[in-house]
């Protein structure tokens, strides 16, 4: 992917209704709601991981440009614990699922509802420092349908992660310019 493109694809630009989006996902095909909650998962994984990181050159061209590395990058720094890495890991399967399915497919079809019952969804927010004591806000009700909780676990994931990337400020001085 050119350098330029996948800069615009990956951010949000200032001043963005992110309302609009989630209105996107909520009222898109199967195939789009997973494709893109998938990406404003990745992409606020990213913010809690450059939160911690002097640079953020490895998301772009290293090894790092990966969801899946950034999963495992996340759990070994400590950001979350195995649940939320559960979590994160059913996203992407969600994700890779409807990305590469050649048919269509829904949140119904077998092998998606299937992987869908591996979601911890709100079980861990209860017991997980992660959260920051935060409430379950309303809009994150238990879901009647696969749809609805595969949108309201991104969506938590999402507002979470991001949230720590903001308050996180645990980046590293600059290094000192050498002479």
């Amino acid at each position: 992917m050119n350098k330029e493109i996948h800069k615009v694809s990956r951010k949000v630009p200032e001043g963005m209704d992110l309302d609009r989006a989630w209105k996107e996902i909520s009222e898109g095909s199967d195939r789009s709601a997973a494709i893109i909650g998938a990406a404003f998962v990745d992409d606020s994984l990213q913010c809690a991981l450059e939160s911690r990181m002097i640079s953020n050159e490895i998301f772009v061209n290293g090894p790092l440009r990966s969801f899946s590395s950034k999963i495992f990058l996340g759990f070994a720094l400590g950001l979350y614990g195995p649940l939320l890495k559960k979590d994160l890991n059913v996203i992407r399967n969600i994700r890779n699922a409807f990305a590469h399915a050649m048919m269509p497919i829904t949140f119904d079809s077998p092998e998606v509802a299937a992987e869908l019952k591996y979601l911890a969804f709100l079980g861990w927010h209860h017991q997980n420092p992660f959260t920051l004591g935060h409430p379950v806000p309303e809009e994150f009700s238990f879901p009647d349908s696969n749809r609805e909780k595969y949108e309201n676990t991104v969506r938590l994931l999402a507002d979470r992660l991001f949230f720590f990337g903001l308050i996180s400020n645990r980046k590293p001085p600059d290094p000192p310019e050498l002479p």
